[in-house]
């Protein structure tokens, strides 16, 4: 991929949120979220990528694939008001969807086509799928990755702001103040991916977002989750208990023998 297809492609992605706006211009918060969120997952997933010692060309496929990893929930949300996936669509394959009824990526090369289309039909997927090309993993792997260094930054930046109580939709409007659940604390305890169906509240929305750091794929996300101290501020949210603790001490030393 070059600077111009590139250009184009942001461009088109642009347009279409665009077209979800009201005729006074203004997005619903909640979609602009996803926009934000969008934008700073391509930016991400090129940091990530550079620091990784890929080809410009490949940084600028890696910025692409971040812009549009989301591009589903902008109908999904439209249509049905949530962005809890098993009670409207799978977005990623809603955001393959409208890549391919688009014909935005028409004039890349085959290849960057599949790169794309894979890295946003997999990226929310418990786990990647074992039959996908070296390049396709490679690809569909940094988004992931850079997907869930942004998610862990809005939910801390929303608790912390309390804003939560205005966007519960943030975190599919989960109660507060309800002890995790002990099957996904023993997920981590066990460092396994805990289960979206298992989430009934906000502390195990939290636990699982710890469970994902045990699933990332490069070092220097790694890093970046130990130099953010994301662990420590997403255990300040949880309430307290020995089991807890203990969960949280393994995973810090998994970030330290891994970095």
């Amino acid at each position: 991929m070059i600077e111009n297809e590139f250009q184009g492609l942001k461009n088109r992605f642009n347009d279409y949120v665009n077209s979800f706006r009201s005729s006074s211009g203004i997005l619903h918060p909640m979609m602009q979220l996803k926009l934000d969120h969008s934008a700073r997952v391509a930016t991400e997933a090129r940091d990530i990528a550079a620091e990784l010692g890929w080809s410009e060309n490949d940084i600028l496929l890696a910025e692409a694939i971040g812009l549009f990893h989301d591009v589903g929930r902008f109908s999904q949300y439209q249509e049905f008001k949530t962005y809890y996936d098993p009670k409207s669509v799978n977005h990623g394959e809603r955001g393959y969807d409208v890549l391919i009824e688009s014909g935005w990526l028409d004039g890349l090369a085959v290849e960057e086509r599949d790169y794309i289309l894979e890295s946003v039909h997999y990226h929310n997927c418990h786990t990647v799928p074992d039959d996908l090309s070296h390049d396709s993993n490679r690809f569909v792997k940094l988004v992931r990755d850079a997907d869930k260094l942004d998610i862990f930054f809005v939910l801390n930046n929303a608790i912390k702001e309390d804003s939560l109580k205005n966007e519960p939709g943030i975190i599919w409007n989960l109660p507060r103040d309800v002890p995790p659940s002990s099957m996904i604390l023993d997920d981590l305890r066990n460092r396994r991916q805990a289960s979206y169906e298992h989430v009934k509240s906000q502390a195990d929305f939290c636990l699982l977002q710890l469970c994902w750091i045990y699933d990332l794929n490069y070092v220097p996300t790694i890093r970046k989750v130990a130099a953010r101290e994301i662990v420590d501020r997403i255990a300040a949210t949880l309430p307290t208990g020995v089991e807890l603790y203990d969960a949280v001490r393994h995973l810090k030393d998994f970030l330290r023998e891994t970095i």
